[in-house]
């Protein structure tokens, strides 16, 4: 979901909540020890514990069930209102170079600690550009080994424009093919046209916020945000025998996933675009209104 749980405190806050029998070194640190998370991660191979990947939070929240619903029913309309093929579908992206490049892992000896490798001196991926995953993906990798490699024919020399220029060249046919392109509107449902192809878990990041009207879905943060208060009390003994309650708190309620508060709307604010038609009447005329507007404020 984009917020996990980390193991060494979740594991003392879940303890408490189901009325576990812990050490008392636990409830003064209010964490597990380590090396009872090494014997944990011993005892459960299917458990990896891994660096989470950055996700942008604007992103993670605008991409939702709505939005996305309200995305395929305007392109199904487009496609059906001019007979549209896939000659006649466009994806307008763009992604930055620079020459500072990525350099690819060499060998070295396994206890040497630091190893470099000279170079010259984050965009997220977002699920409804479909080149972004198909073609700037592999494009970056192909960028990363061309400039890799024109360091090692440069010995000493400092890439400039004119090189970036150069790698690029080297790269771009290689990421963006026929076959990448197409691949990527296939994935993203967009042509084949495909309203199904994402799934509720391709949501789950979306979940802290849901800052539209979704059904069945509460949007307030002062209950939303509110799990089981955990207290670490040191002289407070277990109330069970065995060690453990008979009903189970999960992690969730122990520590819930929390809620984003509304949008502060404010004079200066960029006002946020839905999935738009820009060629139908009312928005064109509302456009065109706006562009007037802005020439009519500077002169």
């Amino acid at each position: 979901m984009c917020y996990g749980l980390t193991l060494k405190d979740t594991a003392a806050l879940y303890a408490v909540a189901n009325n576990k029998l812990i050490p008392e070194l636990w409830k003064e640190n209010q964490c597990a020890a380590i090396i009872w998370i090494y014997l944990f991660r011993q005892g459960h191979n299917n458990i990896s514990l891994r660096p989470p990947e950055a996700k942008n939070l604007d992103r993670a929240t605008n991409f939702n069930k709505t939005h996305v619903t309200f995305f395929f029913k305007n392109l199904k309309e487009v496609i059906e209102k001019h007979n549209l093929t896939a000659l006649q579908i466009y994806n307008y992206d763009e992604t930055g170079v620079t020459n500072v490049h990525k350099p690819p892992k060499i060998l070295a000896p396994k206890h040497q600690k630091r190893v470099g490798k000279v170079i010259n001196a984050k965009r997220d991926v977002h699920k409804m550009q479909p080149l972004d995953l198909s073609c700037f993906g592999p494009f970056k990798g192909y960028y990363n080994k061309a400039a890799d490699e024109w360091m090692l024919n440069h010995p000493g020399t400092l890439m400039s424009i004119y090189g970036i220029a150069s790698v690029t060249g080297q790269a771009f046919p290689s990421a963006f093919t026929p076959t990448n392109i197409t691949k990527g509107f296939e994935k993203f449902g967009i042509f084949s046209y495909n309203s199904e192809v994402f799934q509720d878990y391709d949501f789950l990041s979306s979940y802290v916020s849901d800052r539209i009207e979704v059904p069945n879905i509460e949007t307030d943060t002062s209950v939303q945000n509110k799990g089981t208060k955990v207290i670490f009390d040191i002289n407070a003994p277990s109330t069970s025998k065995s060690g453990c309650s008979k009903k189970i708190v999960s992690p969730e309620v122990v520590r819930p996933h929390l809620r984003v508060s509304p949008r502060k709307i404010s004079k200066t604010s960029k006002r946020k675009i839905k999935s738009t038609v820009l060629t139908d009447t009312p928005n064109k005329e509302e456009l065109e209104l706006a562009h007037e507007k802005r020439i009519t404020k500077k002169d």
